[in-house]
């Protein structure tokens, strides 16, 4: 299995080494999907901040990128706290059920609920402006206002967003 599955050597590990799993690619897709789900059943995170749900790849960035994009997704890579990872958008991994169907998991709920979340592309409605407006007099922070609005209202609203409305209600000197 370590050799003929993995690719690795007796001495390798795959803390330290590449697996070597080309084979992969040319299985049938539905078996791509479940290594998929796997990989980010134990490797993946639902990521609010950005949006998107992000699978640790380190090592095996080649692999876990060509996967979902042999399933018809775009992915992004890149590199969080020192790792490499493999960045998913919330509709395309709610679409392809990236994390496992049959078992409903904190990190399904999640992006379930992110996906199904309000979102404004444009200009906030009034009441989100007022709430928004109100939380940081209260001194609220804007990652914790994100997250509250989330909750309360299931509206995604990016941090970063909010931080600039933090900026625009700043007097000026």
């Amino acid at each position: 299995m370590y050799e003929s599955c993995l690719g690795l050597r007796s001495n390798e590990r795959t803390s330290n080494n590449a697996v070597r799993m080309d084979w992969m690619m040319t299985s049938p897709s539905k078996f791509r999907l479940w290594f998929l789900r796997g990989l980010a059943d134990s490797d993946g995170s639902v990521n609010f901040r950005n949006n998107n749900v992000t699978i640790i790849t380190s090592q095996n960035t080649k692999l876990v990128r060509e996967l979902p994009e042999s399933l018809g997704l775009n992915v992004g890579v890149g590199i969080s706290k020192g790792c490499g990872v493999v960045t998913i958008a919330t509709s395309d991994a709610e679409d392809l059920g990236v994390f496992n169907p049959e078992v409903i998991t904190h990190r399904r709920k999640a992006l379930t609920k992110l996906v199904a979340a309000k979102k404004f592309q444009r200009r906030w409605p009034d009441d989100l402006k007022r709430k928004v407006k109100r939380l940081i007099c209260e001194g609220e922070n804007p990652v914790k206002i994100a997250h509250k609005i989330f909750e309360e209202d299931n509206t995604y609203v990016k941090t970063k967003t909010i931080w600039n409305y933090v900026k625009k209600l700043e007097p000026r000197p």
